[in-house]
């Protein structure tokens, strides 16, 4: 089971690798739903809203897409 941070950090990758052309689309997508999976696991363990989380995952995402 993810944490939010390691949820974050695999967000984070995923992105990345798909930024360089590391994956494919489609890979990318079936990634993207093991993540929405993760993020409802985390929502119903760990009492955070999907929407914390999904504000946590992009701000993330913002810090890298500005490097």
């Amino acid at each position: 089971m993810d944490n939010l941070e390691t949820l974050k950090a695999k967000s984070m990758n995923l992105y990345l690798d798909y930024r360089s052309n590391v994956i494919s689309e489609n890979k990318y997508l079936e990634k993207i739903k093991e993540l929405d999976e993760a993020i409802e696991e985390i929502e119903m363990n760990f009492s955070y809203s999907k929407a914390t989380i999904c504000d946590e995952l992009s701000e993330s995402l913002m810090e890298i897409q500005t490097k």
